[in-house]
């Protein structure tokens, strides 16, 4: 496996494995993904993070095939974080949360994430807790999850 720096010839890759999970954000199960979720997550705006000094949007490969994708903006907040299905269950979410970390300095602010509800037990996995209820924006749900630098 093969954790590297993106770039924005990798926001198609990106924004591909992204939509693949985009039903799992949706407040109401029998709902359409939200309009403005899907434009957060087109390769116009994939490309512009990548691109966005904020951002830091590290991927995995295994061979040709993208096996992951992480975001860090800010140098606290947990933007993106995605495992193709075939690469789930073997650490990968863990190598690339520590991956993305690599070289920050000891900061007071805990890491931040809003947490897909079914990704919550992941995100706990790595060092996050929960910091309040579910809540919904815009036609997603989410639940607001911190963690202090010494995570996972």
């Amino acid at each position: 496996m093969n954790i590297r720096t993106a770039t924005p010839d990798d926001a198609e890759a990106i924004s591909a494995l992204i939509h693949l999970s985009a039903h799992h954000f949706v407040a109401d199960p029998g709902a359409a993904v939200p309009a403005r979720f899907l434009e957060g997550i087109a390769v116009p705006a994939i490309h512009s993070r990548i691109a966005d000094p904020a951002f830091r949007y590290l991927v995995a490969e295994e061979g040709d095939a993208l096996a992951g994708a992480i975001a860090l903006q800010d140098g606290s907040h947990l933007y993106h974080l995605f495992v193709a299905a075939p690469f789930r269950g073997q650490g990968l979410a863990r190598a690339l949360w520590r991956a993305v970390r690599e070289g920050l300095a000891s900061d007071p602010r805990p890491f931040t994430v809003n947490a897909s509800l079914n990704a919550v037990a992941v995100y706990e996995r790595l060092g996050f807790a929960a910091t309040g209820p579910r809540q919904e924006r815009n036609g997603i749900a989410f639940v607001p999850m911190a963690a202090a630098l010494g995570g996972a």
